[in-house]
């Protein structure tokens, strides 16, 4: 505390402490007098370092105009500080706006919150304020304790910016004021490094040299391989094929900025393929064109890519689009419009869980053959609704034992169809909602439907809110 005490002391604009220290057995009278203990911390500033000195400023809350000389410390009882107890009042300022206190448990205060007195004497954690030194002098100073935010540094004046250690120790507490410091710190390696590599989105703030500079990248990269998306596009290292391979590894998508001997190694763009498919395939340029590359990236990525694929490529591999729309049939969205009308690839689309198609008209292939038709509503039974058939009642019932909900789009006269709602409740007791009234007030009907989904109950109709056989049933 001694060094750090001299150290902000020594800087300080207006009237640092330079009182004549008090001995020990003046302490110890006053001590006696006030009859409370006083901090061993305390006793070792005013003994050693400096006594206070009388107030002057209410406007600057620091030690050198807070602490009062020991002959004027006083005890109070009457102010509303502690009536019981009392408080040693150690010093005030010009107004009585500011107060430093000591009370009997040895806690020592300002304006009644605790303060650590050593950070209250060294500044520690406190805002830097220049408002308080003389700048000469400040630029000789060693310790810089002070908090620090990219907003207050932000607002400091230029001068105090150049002091190194301070700007340095502003961007240990917050990389962000890396924004704010001179030109010549930003060209600094090591403080480039140490930013980027505790908030890499600073990486647009590290000037353009230092990002065209091999060894600067190469050693960023080593603890942060996020530099090379703000590296510079010219680098050495985009042809360094050793160096990709490694930078590939962990980030496909660089690709796209590697030298033309790299983005045409076959090699490479197998790797990066089996690695991450989906994220690497738009970058691989006359690679799309390659049966072998285009077949294994399908799979790799799981169909995902399909939408970047050469409409020419699937149309002459006819094999291979049967078996995308056999894994899932909502790809065939993603195939060219001849594909999509073609029966074959349609019906196999159809006959899996989440087919959809954003064309109307192509239900017309499905309209064409009734038997095919049925045998996909096990996957899709409310494929009906858009067709002609969903007024035959067998696929109906069909469909309904797959997907009770399908109900909704039936005609009134299959909504009071008994066997037709019994197949939907069955399967869907919430289905009842969409049943005729006549139904909805049928026991059978209503008990099949609670069986299935208690919440149903709420609509049956009204007679059977209170009926204990039923309820009995439900639960």
């Amino acid at each position: 505390m001694t060094r750090m005490w001299h150290d902000e002391n020594n800087c300080l604009q207006y009237h640092p402490l330079m009182e004549e220290v008090v001995s020990e057995e003046e302490l110890e009278k006053k001590q006696e007098e006030l009859q409370i203990a006083i901090p061993f911390h305390l006793k070792l500033f005013v003994t050693v370092l400096t006594n206070g000195r009388q107030p002057w400023s209410n406007t600057v809350v620091h030690v050198s105009n807070l602490l009062g000389p020991v002959e004027s410390w006083f005890l109070d009882t009457h102010n509303g500080l502690d009536t019981q107890n009392g408080y040693a009042i150690l010093g005030v300022d010009t107004q009585l706006s500011n107060i430093l206190t000591l009370s009997r448990d040895g806690r020592i205060r300002v304006n009644g919150d605790t303060v650590d007195f050593f950070e209250f004497v060294t500044m520690v954690n406190r805002p830097f304020n220049p408002e308080f030194y003389n700048f000469e002098k400040f630029k000789e100073r060693v310790y810089f304790p002070f908090s620090m935010t990219k907003e207050y540094y932000s607002t400091l004046p230029d001068k105090y910016k150049f002091v190194d250690k301070l700007t340095m120790h502003a961007i240990e507490l917050d990389p962000k004021c890396y924004a704010y410091v001179p030109d010549y710190i930003k060209m600094m390696r090591h403080i480039a490094k140490k930013v980027f590599i505790r908030n890499p989105s600073l990486g647009t703030l590290i000037p353009k040299e230092l990002l065209e500079d091999t060894d600067f990248v190469m050693d960023v990269y080593k603890s942060s391989q996020s530099i090379l998306f703000y590296a510079s596009p010219i680098g050495k290292w985009w042809s360094d094929r050793v160096f990709m391979i490694e930078a590939l590894k962990s980030d496909v998508c660089l690709i796209r900025n590697c030298s033309e001997e790299i983005r045409t190694d076959r090699e490479i763009i197998d790797m990066i393929i089996d690695i991450d498919a989906a994220s690497s395939f738009q970058y691989i340029g006359k690679f799309k064109e390659d049966e072998d590359i285009v077949k294994k990236a399908l799979f790799k990525s799981n169909f995902t890519i399909l939408h970047y694929i050469n409409s020419d490529f699937l149309l002459n591999n006819r094999e291979l689009v049967l078996t995308i729309l056999k894994s899932n049939g909502k790809y065939i969205n993603e195939m060219p419009e001849a594909i999509q009308k073609d029966r074959e690839c349609f019906f196999l689309a159809a006959r899996t869980p989440y087919f959809t198609s954003k064309v109307q008209s192509l239900y017309k292939i499905i309209e064409s053959d009734r038997e095919d038709f049925k045998s996909i509503l096990q996957f899709n039974p409310d494929l009906l609704e858009k067709t002609i058939f969903k007024d035959d009642r067998e696929l109906l019932k069909e469909a309904l034992s797959h997907c009770g909900f399908c109900l909704r789009f039936a005609s009134e006269e299959f909504k009071a169809d008994k066997e037709l709602v019994l197949t939907a409740v069955t399967k869907n007791g919430s289905a009842l909602m969409y049943a005729s009234p006549k139904l909805k007030d049928c026991e059978e009907i209503v008990l099949a439907a609670v069986t299935n989904d208690g919440k149903a109950i709420r609509f049956a109709s009204k007679r059977f809110s209170n009926q204990k056989t039923l309820n009995c049933n439900i639960y």
